[in-house]
């Protein structure tokens, strides 16, 4: 009797975990979400959480960043991309160096033939504080310059050019458009700032410093233009037309789920007038604009990622297909048709398509792009472009090519690697050579660069020397600082 007590209650907790699982399997296959969050989520599995779509539909957390980003699948010990990111909240040291060695140049430039350069820079970053310094240095022919040093304190810019002047200016970055049409600085040049301009003259360093970290902060800092999107995204209307369409994913073929994308021109125009007030400062940008509804049908396989999107209207056409094995964004063909029409002529016509074939093996990925744009009259320029990508020492080779009426008309030629010496708290771009190639395959020009990114160990250092604050000086004393520019140089 106890046994089929217990029997019966197995019975019914296995039940329960049954429908608990089958419940969950159907939940994170989408049966329970609407078409919209389904082509939300899909859009944001295909182009990764680092993308616009993501952040904005809440999927950003939910999947993978930057899949579409995925030509260097660099060593987890080297963390560039992590670094560039943490740079954005923390402290960090930044060190640029390019050098011209040896230039091959001979196209009317017979003095720069056998220049040897570099520039070098030392840059630190502290958003926390909101104190910054680069320092710039010019070597030529062994002669070293210190060409200048920038500084930013909160809002307080200063600049040292050590080649002209002793000590530094500095001016204040909040108000700088007021401050300097009130100077005597502006009454001897004779140049005002137009009213107009005012406002784009109060640069705000920080805020544009730290905006690089991503989609959110960057949208985020701009509310209007972050509110205005997300109220176009509340518009759209996503349907499921019921329908199928073949697709070829690797090397099989897949019939994929059809969904009707809905945009309002209304909606559409609300978006753009936001942006072009908040970006360019200009409501007019879009007065003259005619614009239509617009459907965008997309595809869904069965792991839920959007496999192709594709959109017809008067003024444009495109489509976009992807099709990797491993990763669907390692394959992808895009074509985008524009169409003008003007009264009593014939459209014109221009394209551009662009598309991505990936190859890989044990060690080494190599990714191909095609770049081409044709006009009306079939007359078209093309870029080529091939990815070496070496896993096993993180070293990359790049070579492009582009052509005119068929024609290769200049050739460039990379080579490079990422290193750390200290992984998780530096990573450095080398760029061994960076060649550039005459139509008869001639070197033209050659030239190396590398970019490193630490963790910051350094402390700001202040300006040093006499403090000229040039929109506070008077006439007398701008013509005595004048003439000691002339003077030192």
């Amino acid at each position: 009797m106890k046994k089929k007590k217990m029997i019966i209650i197995l019975s019914i907790i296995g039940g329960f975990v049954t429908i608990a699982a089958v419940f969950l399997i159907l939940f994170f296959h989408g049966v329970f979400m609407s078409p919209k969050q389904k082509v939300m989520l899909a859009v944001s599995r295909t182009f990764g959480g680092d993308s616009l779509i993501a952040v904005i539909s809440g999927n950003d957390d939910k999947v993978d960043s930057g899949l579409i980003y995925n030509a260097f699948p660099v060593s987890d010990q080297i963390q560039f991309g992590k670094l560039l990111l943490n740079a954005k909240e923390n402290a960090s040291t930044q060190d640029f160096t390019l050098s011209i060695e040896d230039s091959n140049v001979t196209y009317d430039s017979p003095i720069i033939s056998d220049l040897n350069a570099k520039l070098t820079s030392h840059s630190y970053i502290n958003p926390m504080e909101q104190q910054a310094f680069a320092k710039f240095k010019l070597a030529i022919s062994g002669i070293s310059l210190n060409l200048m040093n920038l500084y930013m304190d909160g809002t307080i810019g200063s600049m040292e050019v050590p080649l002209l002047y002793d000590g530094y200016i500095c001016v204040d970055t909040e108000d700088f458009g007021n401050a300097y049409n009130d100077s005597d600085l502006c009454e001897l040049l004779y140049s005002p700032i137009p009213e107009e301009y005012l406002d784009n003259m109060d640069y705000d360093f920080w805020s544009s410093y730290q905006s690089g970290s991503g989609f959110s902060n960057l949208l985020k800092n701009q509310e209007e233009t972050y509110d205005a999107i997300c109220e176009f995204y509340d518009s759209i209307e996503v349907e499921a037309t019921g329908k199928q369409k073949e697709f070829t994913i690797g090397d099989k073929e897949e019939n994929c789920k059809e969904y009707a994308i809905l945009m309002t021109s209304d909606n559409l125009m609300n978006l753009l007038d936001v942006i072009s007030t908040d970006y360019f400062d200009d409501d007019e940008i879009i007065s003259e604009m005619e614009l239509d509804d617009y459907t965008i049908y997309v595809y869904l396989d069965r792991k839920g990622r959007m496999v192709s999107a594709e959109m017809e209207s008067d003024a444009i056409d495109f489509s976009l297909i992807f099709s990797g094995q491993q990763n669907l964004c390692d394959e992808f063909d895009l074509e985008v048709t524009l169409t003008q029409t003007n009264d009593g002529e014939d459209p014109l016509e221009g394209k551009i398509s662009l598309s991505r074939t990936t190859e890989t093996d044990e060690e080494i990925r190599t990714d191909n792009y095609v770049l081409t744009f044709t006009d009306s009259n079939d007359q078209s320029i093309k870029l080529t472009g091939q990815l070496d990508y070496d896993v096993s020492d993180d070293t990359f080779h790049i070579g492009i090519v582009v052509y005119t009426k068929g024609t290769v008309k200049e050739t460039v030629d990379v080579t490079g690697s990422l290193t750390s010496t200290d992984p998780g708290k530096d990573a450095t771009l080398t760029v061994d050579e960076l060649t550039f190639y005459s139509p008869s395959d001639d070197e033209i020009f050659t030239v190396s660069f590398e970019y490193t990114i630490a963790i910051a160990e350094d402390e700001y250092e202040e300006p040093s020397g006499t403090k000229y604050e040039i929109l506070k000086m008077s006439e007398e004393e701008l013509n005595d600082f004048v003439d000691g520019l002339t003077f030192n140089f």
